[in-house]
C-alpha cells in the first residue's frame, strides 16, 4: 500500500513538473544610485530586504527602457461622471451631448481617435449618428449600428489639434427610433460611449519621464480599472500626506478621482503591469528637490518622493498641465440687474428630437436667502420651428417647478423670433448654490407609430440675450450640508478608527480630491471651519448632537435595510368604488371618523411646523448605502459620512463628485445616497436663520420676511398676544366707561 501510494505521488510530481509555469515574482527596481548594469531579471527567490525601495534609474541607456512596446489607450473622462458607471457614459434620448476629457503627455500629430459605442435596438441605423469635435472643432461622424456588441470607430484628428494636457472631446449624437415616434419612445433611446476603449492609442514610448508623462500614465491605468499604486513604510498617516497630491491628478483629469491603494515596498506586480506608481522615499535616500520622476523595470513611470515634499509636488504638477481653455466651472450670477445668458457663458440653447430638455445652470452665493413673496423675472427671447404637430409644449422650469407652459403650435408666431417674453416666479424657488432653468418640450409624434422624420430646424431656440433677474437679500444663511461642504476643503478630512479598520484607505484620499477647493462663494467671510468624519454604522452611537442621540437608531436601520419597505394597500371593495363619491357615505363611514381628530392633529402640525415629516417618518421607507449627516445645527461645519455595510466606495466617490454641477445634491440636515446613486435629503423644519450683516431698515423687510416664512409660528404667537392684549385693553376701557356714567 505504502509502495503504490509512492508511485502516485512520484508520477504526480513528474506530471506537474513537465507542466509549463511560472513562479509568482516579487518586482524590486533598482536603488537611486544603482547603474543599469546592476538590474537583474527578478528570480524566484526571497531577496534580503534592502534599506529602502529600488528605483530604476531615469536614464538614456537602453536597458533602462521597458521591455514591451505595446500601445496604450490614453482614455476619455466623462466631465460630469454618472453614478454607477465608471467605465462607460450613457447618452439618452433624441439628441444628447456630452463632454470628455482627453489627456495627453505631449503634442500630437497625425493621431486618430478612437470611439467605441453599444446603442439600444431601438436606435435607427439609416438616421442616427454621433458628431465628435475635439477642441471645438468637427473631425468627423459615425453611424450608429452597433446593437449586439461593442465596435469601436477611428477618426482622423487634423495635425496640431491634439496638445499636451487636457483635450476637451465633446459629442453629439442624433438617434431616432426605428418603430414609433413621440415623446414617449425618446425614453428608449441610448448609446453608450465605452470610455475604456475610447480615446487615442499610443506607444509606452510616449509616457516621458515627467510631470505630463506620469499624470497621462495615471489617467490610461484608471482606465483599466485599476488602483494608482502608493508604495511606503505601511505609516498610518500616509493618506494625510499624499492628499495635496492626490487632488492635483484629479484637478487635472476632472470627473472622478483615481482609485489609490497603499503597498509595502514589497509586492506582488500586477497583470496588465502598472503604467504608474508612488513610491515613497525612505530618509537619507531623497533626489535633490525631495521628487523624481524615473521609469520602473516593468516600464511604469515611478513617482520617487520623499513623504515631507508632496505639497511642493503638488504645486510642480499643478503648473506642468498646460492652461488649454478647457477648465470650465458654473458662473456665478450677478444679484440685483438683469444678466443675459451670454454674460453667463451659454451662446443660446437649441432643442433637437421629441423629448427635450435643455437647460442653463449657475451658481448663487451661499448667504444669499429669500423665502418670503419676492419675485426673480426671465426674460426669455425664443424662437420655435414651423409645422411642429398640435400639442407641442414647451416648459420651463427653475429648479424643477414648472414656471411657464408655452404652445409650440401656433402656425402664426412660428419661424419667427419673438418679443421678450416676461417670466415672472417666485425667487424661494432659487437655492443658495448650483440652479438650473430648464426648458423642457414634449412634442407628439406625427405620426406616432412610424419612425420620426429627420428635422433640419431645431424644434426651439433660446436665444442668449435671454436675461434673467434675481433680486439681492440680506447676508443669510441656515445651516445645512450643501454650504458646509461647498466650504470642506482635504485639510477638514478625518477617519474614524472603526472605520480605518474596514473601509479602504484609499477613499479618504479620493474624498480629498473631490473636496479640493471652495464650490461656491459668499459675499461675506463665512466663518465656518469645515470637518467630515468618515465613519461605520458602529461610530452612530459615539456622534455628539441631538440627531445622533434621538435618531440613531432609525439612521443604523436605514443604513442596514436591504431595501425600502414595501407599503401594504387594503383591498378595495367593489362598492366602496361605486360610492367613493358619495360625500354622505363617506360622512358616515366609521373608519374615517375615527382617523379625524388625528388629520386634525396633522394638519396644525402642517401648519404650524411646514410640510416637512419628522426625520423617523422621513427614513422610514428609505434604504441607504450611505448618508450624510449634521448631528448638530448649532455645529453646522460638523458633518459625518458614515459609509453603510453594502456600499460601494466607487459609487460614493462618483456621487460626491457629481454634485458639484448637479441641482439635487447632499442639503439639510439629513442626505441619504439611494440605491441609484443620487443624494435624498431631509431639512429640519427648526433650521435656524443666521443673519450675518446688522439690522437696518433697508434689509428690515426682506429679514422679516425669511423669519416669518421659517417659523410662522412665532408670529402667530405674538399676533395673537397682541390681540389678546387689545382685547383686554379694550374690555378694560369698557368697564371704566360703564362705571363713570351715572
Amino acid at each position: 500500500m505504502i509502495h503504490r501510494t509512492l508511485r502516485h505521488l512520484g508520477a504526480l510530481a513528474l506530471l506537474l513538473a513537465a507542466l509549463p509555469g511560472q513562479a509568482q515574482q516579487i518586482r524590486l527596481d533598482p536603488l537611486p544610485d544603482a547603474g543599469p548594469a546592476e538590474v537583474e531579471e527578478a528570480r524566484p527567490v526571497v531577496p534580503q530586504q534592502p534599506a529602502g525601495p529600488r528605483l530604476h534609474v531615469q536614464g538614456a541607456s537602453p536597458e533602462s527602457r521597458p521591455a514591451t512596446t505595446a500601445d496604450v489607450l490614453l482614455p476619455l473622462r466623462a466631465l460630469e461622471p454618472q453614478p454607477g458607471r465608471v467605465t462607460s457614459y450613457r447618452m439618452e434620448g433624441d439628441a444628447p451631448q456630452a463632454g470628455f476629457v482627453l489627456f495627453l503627455p505631449q503634442d500630437f500629430d497625425g493621431e486618430t481617435l478612437q470611439i467605441a459605442t453599444q446603442s439600444s435596438i431601438n436606435v435607427l441605423p439609416d438616421r442616427s449618428q454621433i458628431r465628435v469635435f475635439v477642441n471645438g472643432r468637427a473631425i468627423g461622424t459615425a453611424t450608429l449600428e452597433n446593437f449586439d456588441s461593442v465596435r469601436a470607430v477611428s477618426l482622423p484628428v487634423p495635425p496640431g489639434l491634439l496638445k499636451a494636457g487636457r483635450n476637451l472631446v465633446r459629442i453629439e449624437a442624433r438617434q431616432t427610433h426605428r418603430v414609433f415616434c413621440g415623446a414617449d419612445a425618446s425614453f428608449s433611446l441610448w448609446t453608450d460611449i465605452v470610455l475604456d476603449q475610447s480615446g487615442v492609442r499610443l506607444g509606452s514610448q510616449s509616457f516621458d519621464t515627467n510631470p505630463l508623462g506620469f499624470l497621462a500614465a495615471v489617467a490610461a491605468q484608471a482606465a483599466r480599472g485599476q488602483a494608482l499604486r502608493v508604495h511606503g513604510t505601511g505609516a498610518a498617516d500616509r493618506a494625510t500626506t499624499i492628499a495635496p497630491v492626490i487632488a492635483q491628478v484629479e484637478g487635472a483629469f476632472g470627473g472622478t478621482p483615481p482609485r489609490i491603494s497603499f503597498e509595502d515596498y514589497y509586492s506582488v506586480g500586477t497583470t496588465p503591469p502598472a503604467l504608474a506608481r508612488v513610491a515613497e522615499l525612505p530618509l537619507g535616500t531623497s533626489p535633490p528637490g525631495g521628487y523624481e520622476f524615473r521609469r520602473g523595470s516593468d516600464g511604469a513611470i515611478v513617482m520617487a518622493v520623499d513623504p515631507t515634499a508632496y505639497e511642493r509636488l503638488a504645486e510642480v504638477l499643478a503648473e506642468a498641465v498646460p492652461q488649454n481653455g478647457t477648465e470650465q466651472g458654473l458662473p456665478d450670477l450677478p444679484l440685483g440687474r438683469y444678466v443675459t445668458f451670454g454674460e453667463l457663458g451659454f451662446d443660446g440653447l437649441q432643442g433637437h428630437g421629441r423629448y427635450i430638455r435643455e437647460g442653463a445652470e449657475f451658481r448663487l452665493p451661499w448667504d444669499w436667502l429669500l423665502l418670503a413673496s419676492q419675485r426673480a423675472d426671465l426674460a426669455l427671447n425664443y424662437r420655435f420651428d414651423t409645422g411642429l404637430p398640435e400639442g407641442a409644449l414647451l416648459l420651463v422650469k427653475v429648479n424643477g417647478t414648472t414656471v411657464q407652459l408655452l404652445p409650440l403650435d401656433d402656425p402664426e408666431t412660428a419661424g419667427q423670433t419673438l418679443p421678450p417674453l416676461p417670466i415672472r416666479f417666485r425667487a424661494s424657488l432659487l437655492q443658495p448654490g448650483v440652479n438650473r432653468v430648464d426648458f423642457e418640450a414634449l412634442v407628439p409624434g406625427d405620426p406616432p407609430d412610424r419612425a420620426c422624420e429627420p428635422r433640419a430646424n431645431p424644434v426651439f431656440e433660446v436665444l442668449d440675450s435671454t436675461q434673467i433677474f434675481v433680486p439681492d437679500s440680506p447676508l443669510m444663511s441656515r445651516p445645512g450640508l450643501g454650504r458646509t461642504l461647498a466650504h470642506l476643503r482635504q485639510e477638514g478630512l478625518s477617519i474614524s478608527e472603526n472605520a480605518k479598520q474596514t473601509l479602504p484607505a484609499g477613499l479618504l484620499l479620493q474624498l480629498a480630491a473631490v473636496f479640493r477647493g471652495h464650490q461656491g462663494t459668499e459675499r461675506a467671510p463665512s466663518g465656518l471651519d469645515p470637518q467630515l468624519t468618515l465613519a461605520t454604522p458602529a461610530d452612530l452611537g459615539l456622534i455628539e448632537g441631538p440627531l445622533a442621540d434621538r435618531y440613531s437608531a432609525d439612521l443604523l436601520h436605514a443604513l442596514t435595510r436591504v431595501s425600502a419597505p414595501a407599503v401594504a394597500t387594503a383591498p378595495v371593495a367593489a362598492w366602496d368604488r361605486v360610492n367613493e363619491g358619495n360625500w354622505l357615505s363617506a360622512l358616515l363611514r366609521l373608519d374615517r371618523i375615527a382617523a379625524l381628530p388625528d388629520r386634525l392633529r396633522e394638519g396644525v402640525t402642517s401648519m404650524w411646523r411646514g410640510d416637512e415629516p419628522d426625520l423617523p417618518e422621513w427614513l422610514a421607507d428609505r434604504s441607504a448605502q450611505a448618508l450624510l449627516f449634521q448631528p448638530d445645527m448649532s455645529r453646522p461645519d460638523r458633518v459625518w459620512l458614515v459609509v453603510g455595510p453594502r456600499a460601494m466606495p466607487e459609487t460614493i466617490v462618483e456621487s460626491l463628485a457629481a454634485t458639484h454641477r448637479r441641482v439635487d445634491g447632499p442639503k439639510g440636515q439629513v442626505s441619504v445616497l439611494t440605491g441609484e446613486g443620487i443624494w435624498d435629503s431631509w431639512v429640519s423644519p427648526d433650521q435656524p436663520l443666521q443673519l450675518h450683516e446688522p439690522l437696518t431698515l433697508a434689509n428690515a423687510r426682506a429679514v422679516a420676511g425669511n423669519y416669518a416664512t421659517t417659523r410662522p409660528q412665532d408670529y402667530v404667537l405674538v399676533f395673537i398676544t397682541i390681540t389678546l392684549c387689545s382685547a383686554f385693553v379694550a374690555m378694560l376701557i369698557a368697564i371704566l366707561m360703564r362705571r363713570r356714567r351715572p
